[in-house]
């Protein structure tokens, strides 16, 4: 087929050649499927990973079947070592010192503090280290103070440096102080417990039967929530602590290897002395450090005693 195209006056024509059919688009380009061999992601071996998979789900509910299974059974009495004074035998009773690191607690300390004087006996006090609080905390606590409450108060820039520091504060203060009134360091028990903390009754007694063996260097007890059946928020809480201390803290006992806990726990004042001027680290897992810290060999502490857990208190 020819066209002649015309331009102007006739003062230029051109003819162009014409295919017979109009040009018809090309069919839509389409990438060719990939052939992947079976079983087998490009770059990446399935079986392999399907593996390491199966071994870590597998490795977790095994771990976490038999702290179960060893945390209802009680660890066999360790042998005494050479030397050791069993307190029972020389009928020496340690002494507690209740340690409530504070700042801003003024709702809630009194309550705390009335509730650990009632604990039965007189062989404890509580110590209140007020971290440079700016509300009434400290004026409710100096109203309180007594033969067994005192009030140990941190000002900046000294202050609000974290309740490891609060703690080392309070570890200090007794060690230079006439509070302890001469008494050993190895019958004296640091009880740290939070400003909102209630101790059981019987908690001492507990403890005490476990502290009449020297190379126990700390205890830790179980928490629970007191208002867990108020909230769901609250219930999840307590059953976070409730599996944490009741199975896997007891179960740990057997692997030597038990873990402190920010509130309640008993250490013994020598344990800590053993560990340094600052037994706490300044990082907010102070009271994992201390439980690391408290394992024979870790260090430096390598002689401090070692660690145990109850669930009873």
């Amino acid at each position: 087929v020819t066209v002649r195209l015309t331009a102007g006056a006739n003062a230029w024509q051109a003819e162009l050649g014409l295919p017979v059919q109009n040009p018809q688009p090309p069919a839509p380009w389409a990438a060719a499927a990939a052939v992947v061999p079976s079983g087998r992601v490009p770059g990446v071996a399935v079986f392999p990973l399907v593996l390491l998979v199966v071994l870590l789900v597998g490795g977790s509910l095994a771990y976490a079947l038999l702290m179960f299974v060893l945390s209802r059974r009680l660890p066999r009495a360790g042998t005494r070592a050479a030397g050791a004074v069993d307190l029972r035998d020389r009928g020496r009773r340690p002494f507690f010192v209740f340690v409530l690191p504070c700042l801003n607690e003024e709702r809630v300390i009194r309550a705390t503090v009335e509730h650990l004087q009632a604990v039965p006996g007189r062989d404890h006090a509580v110590l209140v280290v007020d971290d440079d609080s700016d509300d009434a905390t400290a004026d409710i606590v100096g109203s309180l103070v007594g033969e067994r409450v005192w009030l140990l108060r941190r000002t900046a820039p000294n202050a609000r440096q974290g309740k490891g520091e609060a703690l080392n504060a309070a570890v200090r203060e007794l060690c230079r102080g006439d509070l302890l009134a001469g008494r050993r360091p190895e019958d004296v028990l640091l009880v740290v417990v939070d400003a909102d903390g209630r101790l059981d009754r019987n908690a001492l007694t507990e403890v005490v039967q476990l502290l009449a063996d020297p190379a126990v260097g700390a205890v830790r007890a179980g928490v629970r929530i007191n208002n867990r059946a108020g909230s769901l928020l609250a219930r999840i809480q307590d059953m976070e602590f409730f599996f944490c201390t009741q199975v896997f803290r007891r179960a740990r006992r057997h692997l030597g290897s038990v873990g402190m806990g920010g509130n309640g726990q008993f250490v013994r004042l020598s344990a800590l002395l053993s560990l340094g001027p600052q037994p706490w680290s300044p990082r907010l897992t102070e009271d994992l450090d201390l439980g690391c810290a408290c394992w024979p060999g870790a260090g430096a502490a390598s002689s401090a005693p070692r660690s145990t857990s109850t669930s009873r208190v």
